[in-house]
């Protein structure tokens, strides 16, 4: 005979919770899968319109740039053309204004549109190309100090102390450069490059300056605190600006000898100059060998504004 089972009673309940509580468990991990996901697609999306907004900004800035630099060397230069750069363009138009001529330079990247507008002034004077453009002396750098852009030198360039070119270097023939940090490139047997300023307008300036007056004791002149008020001028001696000295520019100052600007001196223009430069010059004609110095130190500024 076949043994026979019986069960009054079966309980289900157990089997029916560890199956819901399995349930409950994918719910939640699939809810948190759908998060995470959501969150990385967010992050994502917003690093590429980040990366479209930098590059359209950077396209319209490159157009700008361009107009700017045929309209200064004299090359063509129409009045509306597009910039192609890496299969993307920049709309760039030219506009005559009173006292020189606007330029608006437009890029878009699917919805995003950056735009950089830029003004130039018709002017007489000087073009500089470089950051810093340096004759046959050469560069010396030290104490963390920065220049902010290219350097074409024809001398060594050397530095010490965390001393940067944020930019390009340029060395002529055979000049050297060690101790420094350059940001761009360093391009060395460069083709020696005459100064950009003219000795005829180095003695204009300087004339302008002395109508203002010349100075000629206490030599050498310090400036030590307070705000003075210069230029035009000529200061017939050295001149040594330090401490807590604040010194406003009204018109051209030209120091015949050495200039130094330490501690926390600043020197700017008046805000009567607007968007207007002006010229600090340090020249002794009688000698250049070595005096003519400008060294500027510590935590002293050379501002566009002397308040402010």
């Amino acid at each position: 005979m076949t043994p026979r089972f019986y069960a009054a009673n079966i309980n289900k309940s157990g089997g029916q919770a560890a199956l819901l509580t399995v349930v409950l468990i994918l719910l939640a991990v699939l809810i948190l899968i759908g998060t995470v996901s959501g969150l990385a697609f967010r992050e994502a999306k917003i690093a590429e319109l980040d990366y479209k907004s930098r590059r359209s900004y950077f396209l319209s800035e490159s157009g700008s740039e361009d107009a700017a630099y045929r309209l200064i060397s004299g090359k063509n230069l129409p009045s509306s053309y597009e910039l192609s750069l890496y299969g993307a363009a920049t709309d760039v138009s030219v506009t005559d204004v009173l006292g020189g001529k606007e330029i608006l330079s437009s890029a878009g990247l699917d919805t995003l549109q950056r735009a950089v507008k830029s003004f130039l002034k018709i002017g007489t004077g000087v073009s500089f190309v470089y950051g810093a453009q340096v004759g046959n002396g050469g560069v010396e750098m030290s104490n963390t100090s920065k220049i902010i852009g290219s350097v074409y030198s024809n001398g060594n360039i050397g530095g010490e102390n965390s001393s940067t070119i944020t930019g390009d270097a340029f060395l002529a023939g055979a000049s050297t450069i060690s101790g420094v940090t350059v940001g761009g490139n360093i391009q060395t047997g460069q083709p020696s490059l005459p100064m950009p300023i003219s000795d005829a307008q180095l003695d204009a300036w300087e004339t302008n300056a002395a109508t203002g007056g010349i100075h000629t004791t206490p030599c050498p002149y310090v400036l030590s605190s307070g705000t003075t008020v210069l230029g035009p001028k000529k200061i017939a001696c050295d001149m040594d600006i330090k401490n807590t000295a604040v010194v406003t520019l009204t018109g051209t100052l030209w120091v015949s000898g050495d200039l130094t600007i330490q501690n926390s001196a600043v020197v700017g223009l008046n805000s009567s100059y607007g968007d207007a430069s002006g010229l600090v010059l340090v020249d002794d004609p009688l000698n250049r060998s070595s005096k003519s110095i400008l060294d500027v130190k510590n935590s002293a500024e050379i501002k566009k504004f002397a308040a402010g």
